[in-house]
């Protein structure tokens, strides 16, 4: 994903499936990463790209595996924001479900997310991660959802296409 923070230069970020995110400068691409983010967990294949908010300045990260205070909660989306000298900081994150989860759609001030295994889509306040919004569904959600002319679009493993007209 190619993507212009303010105060960096130029950069693209990639998922490695060994679980890590990797961020290069574009003007500098044979210096290697500038920045290596472990996100998942080395095991289960780690695949999709991440997504980007200019107005937030943010990155979105999915199929992150997440731990709390008793161990793993499972999988869901970490938000890196970028700060002054190209840094990457963590500002939240929020377990979704569990397995392979879809790269994020922002749409202005909204994430949109796939629950992976157990299913579900997710609308998410861009800003603090705030659940916005759910749908439950029976398959799994592993396909990126997309939005043509302001409806939403995603389907699931049972084979269902669904479409959302936010309000």
């Amino acid at each position: 994903m190619l993507f212009d923070p303010s105060d960096c230069p130029p950069l693209a970020a990639a998922n490695n499936k060994n679980g890590t995110l990797y961020i290069w400068d574009r003007t500098q691409l044979g210096s290697g990463p500038i920045a290596s983010i472990p996100v998942g967990d080395g095991v289960s294949a780690f695949v999709g790209t991440p997504a980007w908010s200019d107005d937030q300045q943010t990155l979105y990260e999915a199929q992150a595996v997440l731990f709390g205070a008793k161990g793993r909660l499972g999988n869901g989306i970490r938000a890196l924001r970028v700060e002054k000298g190209c840094r990457f900081v963590q500002s939240w994150a929020i377990p979704l479900g569990d397995g392979t989860q879809p790269t994020p759609l922002v749409v202005g001030d909204v994430l949109f997310a796939g629950g992976g295994t157990p299913g579900g889509f997710y609308g998410l306040s861009t800003t603090n991660g705030a659940i916005l919004w759910k749908y439950a569904t029976a398959g799994r959600t592993v396909a990126v959802m997309i939005t043509v002319g302001g409806t939403l679009f995603g389907a699931d493993t049972d084979g269902t296409v669904y479409a959302f007209r936010p309000r």
